[in-house]
């Protein structure tokens, strides 16, 4: 799956930790 927020493909697994993730702790700028 692709993450919204990165735009890294995400295992289905891990998607939704690490949504949480990119939303509580971003790293990258908003382009």
């Amino acid at each position: 799956l692709k993450c919204p927020v990165c735009s890294k493909f995400i295992l289905p697994d891990d998607i939704e930790c690490h949504l949480v993730m990119c939303l509580t702790k971003p790293r990258l700028s908003y382009n």
